[in-house]
């Protein structure tokens, strides 16, 4: 897998394991789903959809800092 070991947060990696997991949880929630309904959706835990949201939002606050700096 070539994203094994990509870093997208400061505690977040992508991995073999939960690659697959991700996209399914943001398509999810763009849907209005909440994270109990996603975990029973994708069959993973509610902390693992939550540990997945959360490490994307602190990359995407990371990429809104780093603009910001050049405008």
């Amino acid at each position: 897998c070539q994203a094994e070991g990509l870093k997208v947060g400061l505690r977040f990696t992508i991995n073999k394991r939960n690659v697959g997991e991700i996209p399914g949880i943001f398509r999810l929630l763009a849907d209005g789903y909440s994270v109990r309904q996603i975990g029973d959706a994708l069959n993973i835990s509610p902390k693992t959809v939550q540990y997945h949201i959360s490490g994307a939002l602190a990359e995407l606050r990371k990429l809104l800092s780093a603009m910001a700096f050049f405008i």
